[in-house]
């Protein structure tokens, strides 16, 4: 059983989120050394090869991607409303705060439209 694609603006987009994904957490690592950024690679990678593959596991890896995006994005969220309910607005990052609601969007917006882009035959 193979993947095939029904929109390619939807894989295009995969791809390149995929591909700044891997670039951003590469540098991070390389640069900062953050440890927490090989994970990311990994699992960007593990759908990137099942992508080109057109694995029958596509659908089900990339949900699971964007899952983790929306998820994670969404503990940011919480974290700054905990802030400011707590009194300590000061301590948000704002820059952080559009990057989790872009992984929120962005992420979901991968998870919806994977059943419509993608057919498993």
């Amino acid at each position: 059983m193979k993947a095939r694609f029904q929109n390619k603006y939807y894989i295009i987009f995969l791809i390149v989120a995929l591909l700044f994904s891997i670039g951003e957490n590469l540098l991070s690592y390389v640069v900062s050394q953050k440890i927490k950024a090989v994970p990311h690679v990994i699992l960007a990678l593990i759908v990137l090869m099942l992508l080109l593959l057109r694995s029958k596991y596509l659908k089900t890896i990339i949900k699971v991607w964007s899952m983790i995006a929306v998820i994670g994005g969404l503990l940011v969220v919480v974290s700054i409303l905990l802030f400011l309910i707590g009194g300590a607005p000061e301590k948000i990052d704002f820059d952080k705060t559009v990057v989790s609601i872009a992984h929120i969007v962005i992420g979901g917006l991968f998870f919806y439209y994977c059943d419509r882009a993608i057919k498993i035959s």
